[in-house]
C-alpha cells in the first residue's frame, strides 16, 4: 500500500488491519496518529474507552481478545500493538496470528 492509498483509506474510515513497518519513523508515526484520529476522533475521554494498547510479545488469544473489544459510544475500537516481535514468532503462532489478521470479523 502506498502512502497515498493509506491516506485515502484513512479518509474513508479505516477498517481491518494495518501494519506500520519500515525505516521512515516520522512517516509511520504521522500516519499512525492520523489513523488514531480517524478511528477515535478528538474526544480524549471517549477515546480512552475505545483504544486498546498492546506491547511486545503477546499470545494470539490476547490479540484476538483485544480485537473483540466492543466499542463504547463509538463505531469501532483501535487496537495498537507496538514492538510486535514478528521475527521471533514460532510457526504455530505465525499461523494463528495470520488467521486472526485475515478474519473478516
Amino acid at each position: 500500500m502506498t502512502e497515498q492509498e493509506l491516506r485515502d483509506a484513512i479518509r474513508r474510515g479505516p477498517r481491518g488491519v494495518y501494519v506500520f513497518a519500515g525505516e521512515e519513523l516520522y512517516t509511520m508515526a504521522h500516519e499512525a496518529e492520523e489513523m488514531r484520529r480517524a478511528v477515535l476522533g478528538d474526544d480524549a475521554e471517549l477515546a480512552m474507552f475505545n483504544r486498546v494498547s498492546l506491547e511486545g510479545a503477546i499470545t494470539p488469544a490476547e490479540l484476538d481478545g483485544a480485537l473483540r473489544t466492543m466499542p463504547m459510544a463509538a463505531m469501532s475500537v483501535l487496537v495498537e500493538w507496538r514492538d510486535a516481535p514478528i521475527d521471533a514468532w514460532k510457526s504455530e503462532d505465525q499461523a494463528a496470528f495470520l488467521k486472526i489478521f485475515s478474519s473478516p470479523d
